[in-house]
This record gives structure tokens, sequence and C-alpha cells, in this order.
């Protein structure tokens, strides 16, 4: 919620993002105490961290909170929109320019 572009209706998405976060840890430590290879349940464990990751990487996206998302929301806002670059060109239309 730290995220200059969040808004109190963003708090479920937050949430769901840390929800992600705690399971994906509570997968870890169990990984690391019963191994990641070799013993039962360990490799649908390892899949299931898998998918939890890229649910995580989905959520964090669509939050705007990787630094891509970041940089895409930057470069749109810096660009203007495409109703501010009509506006600009007919401005320039009717200046004679």
């Amino acid at each position: 919620m730290e995220l200059p572009h969040a808004l109190p209706l963003d708090r479920p998405a937050a949430q769901e993002i840390g929800m992600l976060l705690a399971r994906i840890e509570a997968v870890d430590r169990d990984l690391d105490e019963r191994g990641h290879f070799g013993k039962n349940g360990a490799r649908s464990l390892l899949d299931h961290r898998a998918r939890l990751s890229r649910e995580l990487r989905n959520w964090l996206r669509e939050f705007g909170a990787t630094p891509k998302a970041r940089y895409d929301f930057a470069a749109r806002m810096a660009s203007g929109s495409v109703g501010e670059e009509i506006a600009k060109r007919l401005a320039a239309i009717e200046a004679g320019e």
C-alpha cells in the first residue's frame, strides 16, 4: 500500500500479495526441513512453490509492483494520452504550423 498509486480500494490485492508471500515462505520452510529432492512430497511442494511464484508475479505485475510495471506506468504518464496528442496536433494545424 506504500506505492504512490495505491488506493484504499487496492487493499484486497495487497492482502492477496501478502498471503501469497506468507504461503511461499511456509513452503520454503517446509522444503528446508524435508529437503528439496529425494523425500516424499518434496517434488509436489516444489511444483506448488512454482505455481505460487507465478501467481505472485502476476499479482505484483497487476499491482504495479515490479520494476517493469513501474517503468511502463511512468512511460505512459510521460508520453501523455492519445487525446492529448490529438489536441496538440489540432492546435498546431489551427495555428498554421
